[in-house]
């Protein structure tokens, strides 16, 4: 094996690690938000949706929950 192949290999196993890592903190992350929002009322989860981008997880944990409790996309959509 050469250094060069043996390098690669090393930077391999790291960003495959880093994903792994990465992986277990968002679901952590998740796993609390979900705890969080069905502990809390319609109008903090729709305070949650204004508050948050569409791109960040308590936006997409927040709707989700709106959607379990009956709300409809639009309705959830109309509130932000």
């Amino acid at each position: 094996m050469t250094i060069k192949s043996n390098v690669k290999a090393h930077l391999i196993r790291a960003c495959c690690h880093a994903v792994f890592l990465g992986g277990r903190y968002l679901n952590h992350h998740y796993q609390r938000l979900h705890r969080e929002a069905s502990e809390r009322s319609d109008h903090d989860l729709f305070d949650w949706v204004e508050a948050n981008p569409p791109h960040h997880l308590k936006y997409w944990v927040a709707a989700a929950e709106l959607l379990k409790r009956g709300y409809t996309v639009s309705n959830i959509r109309l509130s932000g």
